[in-house]
């Protein structure tokens, strides 16, 4: 599902009756039920309520991932996907499919994009685009996010607009966004909105303050390298004491653009403030 995106809830009730609460609960559930969702997603928490998955080590319920695009969150999403046993790109398939972008996996509770879903907390793991400040988690949530070195991901990014969706890729980006990279490296630096172009900064300070982000992402119970991907996921298994296996998904290969020094060396002086982030940070990433 692509950034802020949220589907208006319809006028039918398609779903059936989660088995469980009597239709008496449902009716008063969804009488004080509020939120442009509506009466369908109100049903559906009900069911999402019973199986959302196990109590973490340090007493958490939940977790979640702030998403960075093109910083290895995708292979750490599928991670997750996995845990219930079953294949997690046909995991991630069903919440591409899903009305509510939920689905369950063994018991798991899954969740992408929604913020009211992800806000009100019914589910194992969720993940999603939206920057940090535009959401509102419960208590007893164990929050990650993964960074990486910001002239990589820019580029990784404008590579993967250009390249297109891989059959292996759920949830897709949509041809308004892709059209930024149609022209070259250097059109899409003029097009590329600032909220993309520093988005590890932005997705913690709606202001683009470097204090503001490093706190925010402090705050974070694991933050994770990107260029140490698999040594923070294995460490990342081992503090939440589950079997998450390092993959390394959604790579894109492709590209036309000679990347000349010049070239690098402009982009890098526009990332400064996310340099600067980083080097706050440098003592906070998870380690073995």
């Amino acid at each position: 599902m692509s950034e802020g995106h949220e589907r208006a809830a319809p006028t039918t009730i398609r779903h059936a009756l989660p088995a469980g609460p009597s239709r008496g609960s449902v009716v008063r559930y969804v009488r004080h039920r509020t939120g442009r969702l509506g009466i369908r997603i109100a049903i559906d928490e009900l069911g999402a309520r019973r199986s959302c998955g196990p109590t973490l080590p340090d007493g958490s319920e939940r977790i979640y991932l702030h998403h960075v695009r093109k910083t290895g969150g995708t292979s750490l999403v599928r991670s997750f996907l996995g845990l219930g046993g079953e294949d997690p790109l046909a995991v991630e398939r069903r919440i591409a499919d899903s009305y509510f972008s939920r689905t369950q996996s063994n018991g798991l509770v899954f969740v992408s994009g929604h913020k009211e879903l992800v806000n009100r907390g019914h589910y194992f793991f969720a993940f999603s685009h939206n920057p940090a400040h535009e959401i509102h988690l419960p208590d007893r949530t164990f929050t990650i996010t993964v960074l990486r070195d910001p002239l990589q991901r820019v580029l990784s990014y404008y590579k993967y607009l250009k390249a297109g969706d891989g059959p292996d890729i759920a949830i897709r980006v949509g041809e308004r966004e892709r059209q930024m990279a149609a022209d070259g490296l250097d059109s899409f630096l003029k097009r590329v909105p600032k909220q993309q172009f520093l988005r590890q900064l932005y997705t913690f300070s709606p202001t683009y303050d470097v204090g503001e982000a490093e706190a925010a992402i402090r705050r974070c119970s694991v933050v994770i390298s990107s260029e140490r991907h698999s040594d923070g996921v294995q460490s990342l298994a081992t503090k939440l004491d589950l079997k998450l296996n390092p993959r390394r998904d959604r790579v894109t290969r492709h590209s036309d653009d000679p990347m000349d020094p010049p070239t690098m060396s402009r982009i890098r002086e526009l990332l400064e403030p996310e340099y600067e982030l980083l080097h706050l940070l440098r003592d906070a990433f998870l380690t073995c």
